[in-house]
């Protein structure tokens, strides 16, 4: 059986959606209540989890195979994750699959610090494992653009020129479960650096937006300081709103800009595209 943490995000949403079409039993970790009780209303083999409080993850842990290991961003990331690895070795876990951040092994910005000692920690444990290192994620990437585009027709970023290459958060749950269930995968690897086919700036984003949504949008190239105005007033914490800047930095550099074909590897498809994507989600930018 594959535990799911993270079930309650949008790559664990998918993956579980994965198994479930896949016919593989796996068991749903939340740490919301309500999203736990949903899946209980739905009759999914579902279980609270606190990675901060470890006996949730000892309970969770009973008869399970495989790991699947995605942790919300935060400053506690790497302490949280010690806490489900020990309880994966405990519980005689045979591999764990962790979706990590771009670069998290080599850039120095805050969720690469964040990451790394997880993957350190997961390396040192003598687990089998494998990491995904996703590039920026479409459905973040728009999400943070809706409000704008709706109200003034444009987003605002610190790294217009600086290219991302998206990926889209189902092409990752694709990913994990070729990992979690395939056995073993082919070809085995430890890292797995997923991108979309494209890396796009800001004013391609912009481009791409328009034609799918059929209004103008622009790209509106702001200071950090700016930038991070923006975040702290939309509501976004402090630390979070620094890390998002921090990481605005590293793309500013090109450091994610690159485009692999891990995906296409994995799965036998070539990843969606950012043009589909704005496609399915236009009505999220009008008014």
């Amino acid at each position: 059986m594959i535990l799911v943490l993270g079930a309650g995000g949008t790559v664990g949403r998918h993956l579980c959606n994965e198994l479930e079409t896949r016919g593989v039993e796996y068991r749903a970790a939340y740490r919301d209540a309500a999203k736990l009780e949903a899946a209980l209303a739905e009759d999914i083999d579902a279980v609270e989890v606190d990675l901060a409080r470890p006996q949730t993850i000892k309970a969770a842990m009973a008869d399970i195979e495989r790991v699947f290991m995605l942790t919300a961003a935060t400053p506690q990331l790497a302490e949280l994750e010690r806490n489900a690895i020990s309880a994966a070795l405990k519980a005689g876990v045979q591999h764990v699959v962790k979706v990590s951040v771009w670069e998290a092994d080599t850039a120095d910005y805050s969720f690469a610090r964040w990451h790394a000692p997880a993957e350190e920690a997961l390396a040192e444990s003598g687990l089998s494992y494998c990491l995904l290192r996703p590039n920026g994620f479409m459905q973040s990437a728009a999400q943070g653009m809706e409000a704008t585009v709706r109200d003034h027709g444009a987003f605002y970023t610190p790294t217009a020129r600086a290219a991302a290459a998206y990926v889209d958060a189902r092409d990752v749950a694709a990913c994990a479960s070729a990992l979690l269930v395939d056995d073993p995968p082919v070809p085995e690897r430890r890292v797995w650096e997923l991108t979309g086919s494209e890396a796009l700036d800001a004013h391609a984003v912009a481009e791409c937006l328009s034609q799918a949504i059929r209004k103008p949008v622009r790209a509106v190239e702001v200071s950090a300081s700016v930038y991070r105005d923006g975040l702290l007033a939309a509501g976004m914490p402090e630390w979070m709103a620094d890390a998002l800047v921090d990481m605005s930095e590293r793309q500013s550099q090109g450091g994610f800009g690159r485009v692999t074909e891990d995906i296409e590897t994995l799965t036998g498809e070539k990843p969606r595209t950012l043009a589909d994507y704005f496609a399915e989600v236009a009505e999220n930018f009008r008014n």
